[in-house]
C-alpha cells in the first residue's frame, strides 16, 4: 500500500524484498526493496530503497537495527536511499547509521512547500568505493518531501 520503487538506467539483475519488523508502536508494515545493478564492464553495486515508519524513534531504531542487519549480508558497494522519518540528531540517524556515508545535502526536505525539517537521506558504503562528486535538494514540489539527488562515482 505504501510502495517503494527503484528505476534504474542499468539492468537490475536481482530484486529481494525484506519486511522490517513490526514492533509496538508501529504504525505500518514498512520493507526494504534492495536491487542488484549491472554496471558496464561488468561490475555492480547495490541500491536499497525504504520508507521507515513515522510513529516514533524506538520503531524507527528497530527497523533500522534491521536494515543493517540486511545491509551486512552485502558485498557489493551499496547505496541507501528513502524517507527515514526521523531527523539528523535522531539516534536512528546518527547512531544506527553511523557505518554508512552521507551523499545528500543538509537541507531541509519537508514540508515541499516550507521545508523545515530534513528527513530524507541517501547514504553509501562502504566509503573507500565510492566518491561523492556532487549533490542537492531540487526545489520541485510534485509531492509533500523536497526530492535528493547525489552523483556518485564507484571507485574499482
Amino acid at each position: 500500500y505504501y510502495g517503494i520503487g527503484i528505476l534504474s538506467r542499468f539492468p537490475i539483475s536481482e530484486t529481494r524484498r525484506v519486511m522490517l519488523p513490526l514492533p509496538e508502536g508501529a504504525k505500518e508494515q514498512r520493507a526494504l526493496l534492495l536491487a542488484g545493478i549491472e554496471l558496464p564492464g561488468g561490475k555492480g553495486f547495490t541500491f536499497v530503497s525504504t520508507h521507515l515508519d513515522h510513529s516514533s524513534s524506538a520503531v524507527r531504531t528497530v527497523q533500522v537495527k534491521a536494515l543493517n542487519r540486511a545491509l551486512a549480508g552485502i558485498k557489493s558497494p551499496v547505496v541507501v536511499a528513502g524517507d527515514f522519518n526521523a531527523k539528523p540528531d535522531s539516534p536512528e540517524i546518527a547512531v544506527g547509521m553511523r557505518n554508512v556515508q552521507t551523499a545528500c545535502t543538509n537541507d531541509f526536505t519537508i514540508p515541499s512547500s516550507k521545508p523545515s525539517s530534513k528527513i530524507d537521506y541517501i547514504f553509501f558504503a562502504p566509503a573507500g568505493r565510492w566518491r561523492k562528486t556532487d549533490a542537492a535538494t531540487p526545489g520541485v514540489t510534485l509531492s509533500d518531501h523536497l526530492p535528493l539527488w547525489a552523483e556518485l562515482e564507484l571507485l574499482f
